[in-house]
């Protein structure tokens, strides 16, 4: 299997305000006998418990002061612990005298009221379920638990609350299907525009308007790793990598306008890829206009997998980059928009101690490409690696439904790989290649 050539896509608070009032002073901090009141004695605010009892906190900077009918610490501009709460899913917290934002989202957490923090969500009823080859148990009070079933090859049992060793142990190369409303992902322009919101204006400042982009775009592609995949149980997936069942299907971009469908080329994603280019390429616009010529066209008629009867493998697909200067506000969008498509790790799949299972050979393919344009500069980064089912001659694979045994290169001089593929596949890649080396510039 030959290097082919990629495509990338590069698509891709709340204000808090302080009533500040004076507090007074000797004539304030009396009790009385066998009775607590809540005050402010100069700079240290006196507060009662349950039993009565007086409490003394020296406020510091913060200062003590009456907000809203209470004695506190702060309410002068400068916030206190006592300032620490919840917006939805956004700590707001003090640190420092100043109050900052903690996205428990992000941290795979929620905002706890209760306990003013970012915390595992509690379940609150006893549940069990299965989800993308993991079982999780919900007992009341208690952080749900995760098992990873796939990644031990066994497979997740919710009746039985547990794993299980599934009775058929697949490898790679056998055939696999998948049957459900999981086998294939899609997303919408505007979901695709809500990742880019973040760079939106520096985006527009360098000439590209993510608005071009339809709401009704859909971008449709397959999920090759999804609990609707059937035939691959009990393939233990090397490190960094995931187990997938590639079968036949076809990566779209469509849009809707009035009711009726259309493809690629009336959409709004078509559009804002041509501007990209415009901008990007510059200078070397018309040396490089046939090959954009031939990824349009590509994206017209769809990109298309073929493997009959399903292939089960083991894989990595790891896109990243690394911006810097006004590109640098970009980084987490673009990472958002490449983490729809990236699975496994890149890093550890990569070693040669990440060793294939037995009957299969590891294909690796890295790309490094700098980029040094005036409205993008930094490191984009391909890393794609494949278990495949191992063979001498054809014989040894599913030759009646078309797969042959390819040469997929060697890391090695001295060692010769061959794998099992879809001869389709392989013709469609070579095509698909030629066609763009043909036109290809003579520059990077």
């Amino acid at each position: 299997m030959n290097k082919y050539s990629e495509i990338i896509v590069l698509l891709v608070a709340t204000a808090t305000a302080f009533s500040v009032f004076g507090c007074d002073d000797a004539d304030s901090t009396s009790t009385t006998l066998g009775s607590c009141v809540e005050t402010c004695s100069g700079n240290t605010l006196v507060l009662c418990d349950a039993e009565d009892n007086r409490i003394e906190r020296e406020c510091g900077d913060a200062l003590c002061n009456l907000v809203d009918g209470r004695y506190r610490c702060g309410g002068n501009g400068i916030c206190t612990e006592d300032d620490d709460k919840c917006d939805g899913n956004t700590l707001l917290t003090c640190k420092s005298g100043k109050l900052e934002q903690v996205d428990c989202a992000e941290r795979g957490m929620i905002c706890d009221d209760a306990t003013k923090s970012c915390d595992v969500e509690k379940c609150t009823e006893d549940d069990v379920r299965c989800s993308d080859g993991s079982l999780f148990i919900c007992e009341p009070g208690r952080a749900e638990r995760e098992e990873d079933c796939r990644s031990k090859g066994k497979v997740c049992n919710a009746e039985a609350k547990r794993c299980e060793t599934p009775k058929v142990i697949a490898k790679i190369g056998d055939p696999c299907t998948c049957d459900g409303e999981s086998c294939y992902k899609s997303h919408t322009g505007a979901d695709l525009k809500s990742l880019l919101k973040d760079m939106a204006v520096a985006a527009k400042l360098s000439g590209i308007d993510i608005g071009i982009i339809a709401d009704e775009d859909t971008l449709t592609f397959p999920a090759f790793y999804t609990d609707s995949v059937k035939g691959c149980e009990g393939i233990i997936p090397p490190p960094g990598m995931t187990v997938e069942c590639l079968r036949d299907s076809t990566m779209t971009i469509t849009t809707t306008q009035n009711g009726t469908t259309h493809g690629y080329d009336k959409s709004g994603l078509a559009s804002f890829i041509i501007s990209l280019e415009g901008v990007i390429l510059g200078g070397i616009g018309e040396t490089i206009q046939p090959y954009t010529d031939k990824m349009h066209t590509l994206l017209n008629n769809g990109v298309r997998f073929s493997a009959q009867n399903g292939y089960c493998l083991a894989t990595t697909r790891n896109i990243s980059t690394n911006l810097s200067g006004i590109a640098a506000k970009a980084q987490t969008p673009i990472d958002k928009v490449f983490g729809l498509v990236n699975t496994g790790d890149h890093s550890i799949a990569k070693l040669d101690s990440t060793k294939c299972p037995e009957g299969s050979v590891k294909f690796v393919y890295e790309i490094h490409k700098r980029i040094d344009k005036s409205v993008a500069v930094g490191d984009v980064n391909i890393g794609f690696d494949m278990c495949l089912k191992s063979c001498t001659t054809d014989d040894d694979c599913r030759k009646d439904e078309g797969y042959r045994c390819f040469d997929i290169g060697a890391r090695h001089a001295q060692e010769a790989r061959k794998a099992c593929f879809d001869g389709k596949n392989v013709e469609y890649l070579r095509n698909v290649a030629e066609q763009f080396a043909s036109v290809a510039p003579s520059h990077s």
